[in-house]
């Protein structure tokens, strides 16, 4: 245990180097990968499907959203989820005029195939039905 801990000080110097690595790892998990995405819109029963890159510009994550023709950028970021240790992907992105968040578990499960599910919602405004969005690794695209 000792040998593991003087490993851990070495490597990562203090607790919030530490924490600063552990943030840039799940960022570096997530960015400069495409998704497919399957989704429902927001107080409706639309469903669609498409395409979505996270990707990393000038540190910041970055998110591009493509929809049949229709391709929307936004932005993301990594935050810890209300009264608990868990970190959630929120992204911010705008479509037709109106503003949209949305927060994803970006943690992985063993009995699934590896996902990112999400939430979705008006950023303004009550949102009476969320919707739902599942993002998984486009493996022929990611390579």
């Amino acid at each position: 245990m000792f040998t593991f801990c003087v490993f851990v000080l070495f490597r990562y110097g203090t607790a919030r180097d530490l924490t600063f690595h552990r943030r840039r790892q799940r960022q570096m998990w997530l960015r400069d990968r495409k998704y497919l995405l399957v989704g429902k819109s927001a107080d409706s029963t639309n469903t669609y499907f498409g395409h979505v890159e996270i990707y990393s510009e000038e540190e910041e994550l970055k998110v591009r959203r493509k929809i049949g023709s229709e391709t929307v950028l936004g932005s993301a970021r990594i935050e810890s989820a209300n009264r608990g240790g868990a970190k959630v992907l929120r992204v911010k992105f705008e479509n037709s005029g109106t503003s949209y968040e949305k927060t994803c578990l970006i943690h992985g499960d063993l009995d699934n195939y590896a996902r990112i599910s999400c939430y979705v919602y008006l950023s303004e405004g009550k949102t009476a039905e969320p919707g739902l969005e599942v993002l998984f690794v486009d493996r022929p695209a990611s390579k």
